[in-house]
């Protein structure tokens, strides 16, 4: 629920760090949602560092919970790296890094559009022209 909030702020113009928050309080009222509101507040508190690495990504795990997973992909998305560099941060971790890079994809996309992410990297996705005729038909062609 928290991480649909997220998207779901995203997607409706929600700057970032507002769209997170408001996943955060959605876990705060929900039973067994202490894991992931701790998770969100280490991931905004490892976003904030000035030099982010893969060491400080692998202290919020390995992704291999969901909690940790999300944690790791929006501690990268809530980065001022580019969205390139944001993916390569999320998916050169030891854990779980087709999940968290998975996630921080579905952020960076519903923010700026399958045009942020490099083209190289599409070219043999599978379905991925469904994927952007989806994305074009939701009105994401201008991101």
């Amino acid at each position: 629920m928290r991480y649909a909030a997220i998207i779901c702020e995203l997607a409706q113009g929600a700057d970032p760090a507002a769209a997170v928050q408001t996943g955060l309080l959605l876990a705060k009222g929900e039973e067994g949602g202490n894991e992931v509101g701790e998770a969100l507040r280490d991931a905004i508190a490892t976003s904030e560092q000035p030099e982010l690495s893969v060491t400080e990504i692998e202290k919020l795990g390995a992704g291999w919970i969901a909690e940790e997973a999300l944690a790791i992909s929006v501690a990268c998305f809530l980065t001022d790296l580019t969205p390139r560099d944001q993916m390569l941060l999320a998916v050169n971790h030891s854990g779980d890094s087709d999940s968290t890079g998975s996630i921080l994809g579905n952020l960076v996309g519903v923010t700026k559009g399958h045009r942020a992410i490099p083209s190289q990297w599409c070219e043999d996705l599978e379905l991925v022209e469904v994927v952007i005729a989806h994305g074009l038909e939701l009105g994401r062609s201008a991101n």
